[in-house]
């Protein structure tokens, strides 16, 4: 899965829920973003929340429950620089901080 996500605002908190592909299953994302004296400090928290069968009484009856996995932790960010949050082989997780041009 790939995910693109741009958030624009004043901050200090960012907070989205994407929908995944499969239009079932949420993609949140919290940030807090603060200056510090290296660049930004940035706590945040990412997770997946996954839709679950959890009982099948025939062809039509069918309930969902949901299960959430989340990394969260702390991090410090400088302007245009990548930072990889979360590795899983080959596929990264990065956050990349930048101002956005007004207009």
């Amino acid at each position: 899965m790939t995910v693109h996500l741009s958030l624009t605002g004043v901050g200090p908190i960012f907070q989205a829920d994407v929908v995944t592909g499969d239009k079932h299953s949420l993609f949140p994302h919290h940030y807090s973003v603060m200056p510090h004296d290296c660049g930004y400090k940035v706590a945040d928290g990412i997770g997946i929340r996954i839709r679950m069968e959890s009982s099948h009484s025939g062809p039509r009856s069918i309930s969902y429950g949901y299960g959430d996995v989340w990394v969260t932790g702390t991090l410090i960010a400088k302007e245009g620089e990548k930072v990889v949050i979360s590795k899983n082989g080959e596929r990264d997780l990065g956050l990349t901080l930048a101002k956005t041009a007004r207009k």
